[in-house]
């Protein structure tokens, strides 16, 4: 009887010291304003060259998700999910937000209002989108579509949701579309073709093409400083920095493997670059470094390290607190496919320095992240997935273990996570 009752308040010490450990662990790491469970997120809308997963309307603080069950809109700031909403969904998604509304194009191309979540408009389109971008200055967002369609771009109306132009990039039918980028300034905009290693200038009024520049292989990724004009792209090797109005190759920067992705800081006067490392196909496996080039001369200023592996999928920049924000999903278990080692990492830089100021826990698989301005709140999407997991009594000897009722004798070593929204305030 004793030795029974020695067992139990042993088992339930011990669940104790986790509990407490846990909790403990928690606080210490507490970054995190919310966590919301958004269910799973589609493959179709994790791959952050997409630029599809996530967008956060800063006017109303909410934020749209895309999971396999439809559109999710989260209250980013009291945490919690508002409405789920069902559109036609076909191979791909894209989506973007803009003073109050949300535009999503998929099957077709939709206009939410951000508030309540409802469609206040749908048009028909032959889709794939690739990516979208918003141009403030003339209230109209641009679609790219590519892969197996020859490559459009729709303009669309952020008023009414309407289409009002399907602009043909190439009649090549067999052309794949890289990445797009405006130059609200210049109204010009900038589509990637690696298929043909180029660059296409187009006036965005017009949508007449101004240029055809040829660029380093596989031109994948566009950013645009608008301060300068120069556009910055993303190829196998490097970066390529090009004149905006002209489309004329600057400077071509050797970077020594593949950038994923990159983004440009106006105020500090920087590019960032996600540099990849590759295997002997040019296939990113893991996170390299974080590059920073200068937007005036595209000159490499330095390059930070991160962790071997740490599978960098998205970066953000808020020029208001001169911060940079990119997204690690961290290692993957050699030994099983698709799974996680652990939860992804938050890694907060200075724009100006590019010094690396502290690494922040986030979810499962974080593959997009954004900025709420007016809280300075960073928003990160987690699409969650299959977690390998420790044993947390394999410290116990195993002559005590089969003895204690509590503790599992055979716990399962792997753990499916469901997708999430992380709200975390970097600066605490």
């Amino acid at each position: 009887m004793k030795r029974g009752a020695v067992l139990l308040v042993s088992t339930f010490v011990l669940a104790l010291i986790a509990v407490v450990a846990t909790f403990v662990g928690s606080k210490v790491r507490g970054q995190a304003v919310y966590t919301v469970p958004v269910g799973r997120v589609s493959s179709l809308y994790s791959n952050p060259a997409y630029h599809g997963a996530l967008a956060v309307d800063v006017r109303t603080g909410h934020a749209l998700v895309a999971t396999t069950a439809g559109l999710s809109l989260v209250d980013i700031r009291r945490g919690t999910i508002l409405s789920t909403i069902l559109i036609p969904q076909g191979g791909s998604l894209t989506m973007a937000a803009e003073a109050g509304t949300f535009l999503v194009a998929s099957a077709e191309v939709s206009l939410l209002d951000a508030d309540r979540g409802m469609v206040m408009h749908m048009a028909r389109a032959t889709m794939y989108p690739v990516n979208m971008v918003v141009d403030r200055r003339t209230q109209r967002a641009f679609v790219l579509n590519g892969r197996g369609y020859g490559g459009h771009v729709l303009v669309v109306e952020l008023r009414t949701g309407k289409v009002l132009r399907d602009m043909v990039v190439s009649e090549n039918s067999t052309m794949d579309i890289g990445d797009f980028a405006v130059d609200h300034h210049t109204n010009r905009f900038f589509v990637a073709v690696p298929t043909d290693d180029s660059v296409r200038v187009f006036n965005g009024s017009t949508c007449a093409l101004v240029a055809v520049s040829a660029v380093a292989r596989f031109p994948h990724a566009i950013a645009v400083d608008e301060r300068t004009g120069h556009v910055f792209v993303a190829t196998n090797r490097g970066v390529t920095m090009l004149d905006g109005g002209t489309g004329k190759v600057l400077r071509a920067t050797d970077l020594g493997a593949a950038p994923t992705t990159l983004v440009t800081d106006v105020r500090s006067r920087r590019v960032f670059v996600i540099v990849s490392a590759n295997d002997s196909f040019g296939v990113a496996e893991g996170i390299r470094g974080i590059g920073m080039l200068d937007t005036g001369s595209g000159r490499l200023l330095r390059t930070i390290p991160v962790p071997e592996n740490s599978n960098a999928a998205a970066i953000a920049v808020d020029e208001q607190a001169n911060r940079v924000y990119i997204t690690s999903q961290g290692p993957l278990d050699p030994t099983q496919s698709q799974t996680f080692l652990g939860n992804g990492t938050l890694y907060v830089l200075d724009a100006e320095r590019g010094t690396l100021l502290r690494k922040l826990p986030v979810g499962v698989g974080p593959i997009a992240v954004a900025v709420d301005q007016p809280t300075g709140h960073v928003i990160v999407l987690n699409s969650g997935g299959t977690i390998r997991t420790t044993d947390a009594w394999n410290w116990m000897p195993s002559w005590l273990r089969v003895r204690l009722p509590l503790v599992s004798q055979h716990p399962s070593l792997t753990q499916i996570v469901p997708g999430s929204v992380s709200v975390i305030d970097a600066a605490r």
